[in-house]
């Protein structure tokens, strides 16, 4: 449930597009755009990191910044497999 609008999201276009248009926090404004997450939508597995940085937020990827290649670097070591798992940045 989308709280900000009291729309359900029931896709992930539809949560990238909310995304985009959030206001409920003032980290917006200093963004240039939203950093809604890469990777498949099933898998066993999701990596969540903080709020995006200046790199994501300029790429709109996220974990391309100075820390991106722990995750990238890590993942497939420890998980026996290439970097096949969501990736996503995140404010609470």
């Amino acid at each position: 449930m989308d709280e900000g609008s009291g729309k359900s999201i029931k896709s992930l276009r539809a949560l990238a597009v909310a995304e985009g248009a959030c206001r409920r926090c003032p980290l917006y404004r200093d963004a240039t755009q939203a950093v809604p997450g890469e990777g498949p939508k099933q898998a066993d597995f999701m990596l969540v990191g903080e709020q995006p940085g200046d790199k994501e937020d300029l790429a709109g990827e996220p974990f391309v910044g100075p820390a991106g290649p722990i995750p990238h670097s890590t993942m497939p070591a420890s998980h026996g497999k290439t970097l096949s798992s969501p990736m996503r940045s995140s404010t609470f």
